[in-house]
């Protein structure tokens, strides 16, 4: 390449870098309007990619043909170890949860029953403390006073980021269709992913 040439590189790299920088704002609403479409298919490439490994487990193991002439093709023992393998990590997800959800329903509500005790015991500590430390009995005493402010307030802060909830369970809502069909993609890449790879390999 000639200095002529690598002069326009650099000038063009030079004038996009200054691009990038002065319009990062609408930059940044691109690629979030961006990744916001296409959630569902990165999903779906990143499930397929974590459940490759176990769909070749049933494949090649479990549905693997016993006798020459088995019945079952390459596609349908494809199909039956996506299926297995999809089947599999969802079992196991729900019993994670379903083992984890209790605990933390007692957990929570044992901090909500003794919480209470616990500002007694505070209140307990302040008083002691006031006695021998007045510096220690007064941030003690402010702490408690902002916890008697918050449970007195609590409806109040309950109305005021009811909104906010409300947008945290849409978007929850919103990533959980966004995973729903990331299986669904997941599932197409599975199964045609040799397909897929020469299709690639011919860009």
């Amino acid at each position: 390449m000639t200095i002529a040439a690598y002069t326009v590189i650099v000038l063009l790299l030079t004038i996009s870098i200054v691009f990038f920088f002065l319009n990062l704002d609408i930059i940044s609403v691109f690629f979030k309007k961006l990744f916001k479409i296409t959630a569902p298919l990165l999903y779906g490439a990143c499930i397929a990619y974590a459940l490759n490994p176990l769909t070749k487990i049933f494949e090649e193991k479990v549905f693997r043909p016993r006798r020459k002439k088995s019945k079952l093709s390459r596609s349908t023992r494809r199909g039956l170890a996506v299926a297995s393998s999809i089947f599999s990590v969802v079992a196991f997800l729900t019993l994670f949860v379903a083992m984890i959800i209790p605990q933390l329903k007692v957990s929570v509500k044992d901090l909500i029953d003794k919480l209470p005790e616990y500002i007694a015991s505070l209140e307990d500590l302040a008083n002691s403390l006031s006695q021998s430390n007045e510096t220690i009995a007064g941030i003690v005493n402010s702490a408690l006073e902002y916890l008697d402010d918050l449970m007195s307030r609590s409806y109040e802060l309950l109305q005021e980021y009811l909104p906010l909830l409300k947008d945290i369970l849409q978007s929850v809502a919103t990533a959980v269709l966004d995973i729903v069909l990331g299986f669904v993609f997941a599932v197409y890449f599975l199964c045609a992913k040799e397909y897929i790879l020469a299709q690639t390999k011919k860009i």
